[in-house]
């Protein structure tokens, strides 16, 4: 029954998308894409919309097909807790951010890009220092963690290099909340603060990238097993 309480969950919110799309949304055509200044650009059918809502639930019974026929396999299998938890955290991440975007693009509330930006980033900076606490748990396999060459191949690297990910990870989530928090409390800049936070979490990947390779350098496979 666990591994099926995200696809559960995610047909359920879809089809209370499609409920709310039927029922509370009036007019056929709604905002679908907007420009950096987060004027709209483009007007289409709200059922274009919801093309975006099954994301999640696509998502999800992909997950959990692969769930059932490779979680057999061992290194999976030693981490079948936090991937459960990895994929569910970014599951709701996604649906939550589908959800602020019907309700914005609905009429029912003023549609605020800068609003938007603002709730997406502390969303996803509460998804990024929860991930942080994880990534040091996860034992080496293929799918969740930091993954190059020079981490699944060493053990050691593997458990260093995502010990310094979670703290990078932790430290990128609370500035991506205060990001947010600023972006509502200003009333503006939240798009540009939205893209910092992408830059910040590609210059993380760099970073450990860089020293998980140092360490390779120092500690090859053959000097840790």
């Amino acid at each position: 029954m666990k591994n099926f309480v995200c696809l559960i969950y995610s047909a359920l919110s879809t089809l209370l998308k499609i409920v709310f799309l039927i029922f509370l949304v009036p007019t056929n055509s709604v905002p679908l894409h907007f420009n950096i200044s987060g004027n709209t650009d483009r007007y289409g059918s709200k059922w274009e919309l919801m093309l975006l809502g099954l994301i999640p639930f696509i998502l999800c019974l992909i997950y959990t097909i692969v769930n059932l026929v490779l979680i057999h396999i061992n290194a999976l299998e030693k981490n079948k807790k936090y991937l459960n938890k990895i994929f569910g955290s970014i599951l709701l991440f996604i649906d939550v951010v589908f959800w602020v975007i019907f309700i914005m693009v609905s009429g029912y509330t003023k549609l605020d890009n800068n609003l938007v930006f603002s709730i997406i980033n502390i969303i996803c900076g509460m998804l990024f220092m929860f991930l942080g606490n994880l990534m040091p748990k996860l034992k080496t396999n293929s799918i969740a963690g930091f993954r190059i060459k020079a981490t699944l191949n060493n053990e050691y690297i593997w458990r260093k290099a995502n010990r310094l990910g979670g703290v990078i990870f932790v430290i990128i989530g609370a500035v991506g909340v205060i990001l947010g928090l600023t972006g509502m409390a200003i009333g503006s800049y939240a798009t540009y603060m939205f893209f910092l936070q992408i830059v910040f979490i590609l210059l993380s990947e760099i970073l450990i990238a860089l020293y998980a390779n140092s360490l390779n350098k120092k500690y090859p496979a053959k000097d840790t097993e």
